[in-house]
């Protein structure tokens, strides 16, 4: 049967003894200032004595199927001792960062990062590989960033739209000439260089597009030029 591990456990069993025993220290230290009795402190040291001496004998050469049944018996006791600690003393108080750091936790409390808006902006070129087809590629960014910018390897949007008679199946079409890239009603998210479209269905029609870059949080950059062509 398969571990079932808690998110704050960790993999390996010599990881999870050393917890364990880093646990067994803290609580020798400030076991009282969390409430944590006598006994509750004398059954994880004595889990903890037990996994050491078995993880002895499961790392040997000299392991036998009954040594790694009890081996996995024995942490799993540790681990459910640890756990019963963890929801039962260690909630009120709150634990500190530094008590996080000192029982091999990882701190509830993450510094924030502000996750950046793009501001590159791409390169568009379009080209007609074939009848009713249109490849776009992105040649980079415009306003001259490194490819090492972050906001230049990020998601590509690209929308386009069309003005004229006819049936543009599953695609919008615009009711006015737009003025930017946010006007454009189809879009599609793209990492790749070169995408193409298959409009076979639209030929003859204007059709506008632009492209800006976005984040992971779907925020976008500004959008480059709009490009007027004209579907063949």
């Amino acid at each position: 049967m398969a571990r079932v591990l808690h998110h704050w456990i960790p993999v390996k069993r010599i990881d999870q003894l050393a917890m364990g025993k880093a646990w067994l220290f803290q609580i020798g230290k400030r076991g009282a200032n969390w409430g944590i009795p006598q006994a509750e402190t004398g059954e994880l040291g004595s889990l903890i004595a037990q996994a050491e001496a078995i993880l002895i004998q499961a790392s040997s050469d000299e392991r036998s199927p009954i040594v790694t049944t009890e081996c996995n018996r024995i942490f799993g006791a540790l681990i459910t001792k640890m756990q019963y600690i963890k929801e039962r003393y260690f909630r009120s108080p709150p634990l500190t960062g530094e008590d996080y750091t000192a029982l091999l936790l990882r701190s509830r409390t993450r510094s924030s990062v502000p996750l950046a808006r793009p501001d590159a902006i791409p390169d568009l070129v379009v080209s007609f590989p074939g009848r009713g087809q249109l490849r776009v590629s992105n040649r980079g960014p415009l306003n001259g960033r490194s490819s090492a910018d972050p906001s230049v390897d990020e998601k590509l949007c690209i929308a386009f739209g069309f003005i004229g008679e006819g049936n543009t199946g599953m695609f919008i079409k615009l009711s006015q000439v737009p003025i930017n890239g946010s006007e454009l009603p189809n879009r599609l998210i793209t990492k790749r260089k070169h995408h193409q479209l298959d409009l076979d269905f639209c030929q003859g029609m204007q059709t506008y597009l632009s492209g800006c870059y976005m984040n992971s949080k779907n925020e976008e950059g500004p959008w480059s030029p709009l490009i007027n062509i004209t579907i063949i």
